[in-house]
């Protein structure tokens, strides 16, 4: 499933046009063979130095021919006169045109999709499935699903999109999202920063409950203040265990505990102007910090999105 209202892609020149990107993925892939004063010299850092590239850092603002310094995968500096260590690989490529680049908004990128396992035991209540079953995973991490092989990471980057923000695949409430890094040889290279997001969605589950848009606000709610009765509870233990009733633990529950601080925002992915006033009404009405992604009928919205200041 992928969310191409939420991405914004660059336009492209002639074929001696390289992304930066690209060069992001090599920087994490391998150890830089770095050069040094003297074979003695442990190579403590992992430095290199584009010499002699043409550098368009925004419309209108190029540097025709410049130096960017990266080290351990992070721009130091970008410039025309810049200094280079002694422990920076130096490299003078022929041609070079560097972009900034793209972040994508909201993405499945790097996730595979799920296996379709059609052989599942019947729900005995549809009332009242398992959280499973109606989509309601919000204690899943995306980091765990993430996988270097898939091809739309590739895809990405040569469009010009370095980094994602990268949310699991599913119904309800999928799970945690990350920030990724579209390049590296493994998941663990990729994750910038994990646990920036829940993500929810007007997707209901199949032949159960919640399987519409007001059984989904209804129970979204229903967790909300279940999560937050459960934080109290844990709350009043921590600080008098004497005597008291230990909370028993519930993942999905435990799993809201930094929205309902304030850490972490819910990002909803609404397709029309009635999904946008719905994931309102429930910020409204509870409080968490919200982003709203997506937005197909955002222009008939603007007044209520500008009023909310989501």
């Amino acid at each position: 499933m992928n969310f191409p209202s939420c991405r914004r892609r660059p336009l492209l020149g002639s074929s001696a046009v390289i992304l930066f990107s690209l060069f992001l993925s090599g920087i994490f892939t391998s150890p830089v063979a770095a050069q040094r004063d003297a074979s003695d010299v442990p190579a403590v850092t992992r430095a290199i130095a584009l010499e002699g590239v043409r550098i368009v850092q925004a419309p209108g603002q190029i540097i025709e021919n410049g130096t960017i310094l990266i080290r351990n995968g992070r721009i130091e500096a970008v410039g025309e006169n810049i200094a280079i260590p002694y422990d920076a690989e130096r490299i003078a490529p022929d041609s070079m045109t560097v972009y900034a680049a793209f972040i994508d908004g909201l993405s499945n990128t790097g996730v595979p999709q799920p296996d379709q396992n059609n052989d599942l035991p019947p729900v005995t209540d549809r009332s009242d499935p398992p959280d499973d079953r109606a989509g309601i995973q919000p204690q899943r991490d995306v980091r765990n699903m993430l996988s270097a092989e898939e091809k739309a990471i590739g895809d990405f980057r040569e469009i010009g999109f370095g980094a994602a923000h990268v949310v699991p695949i599913g119904r309800m409430l999928p799970g945690s999202g990350a920030v990724v890094l579209l390049g590296g040889s493994d998941a663990r290279s990729m994750v910038l920063k994990g646990e920036v997001s829940m993500f929810a969605q007007f997707r209901g589950a199949s032949g159960m409950y919640p399987g519409t848009p007001m059984a989904i606000m209804a129970k979204f709610r229903q967790l909300y203040t279940e999560a937050k009765r459960r934080q109290m509870m844990e709350q009043q233990f921590q600080a008098s265990p004497a005597g008291a009733i230990r909370p028993e633990f519930d993942e999905v529950h435990y799993a809201f505990f930094p929205v309902i601080d304030g850490n972490t925002p819910v990002i909803f992915f609404a397709q029309d102007a009635l999904e946008i006033r719905r994931a309102l009404r429930l910020q409204s009405d509870l409080g968490f910090p919200l982003m709203i992604a997506g937005l197909h009928g955002g222009y008939d919205t603007v007044d209520e999105l500008t009023s909310a200041n989501v």
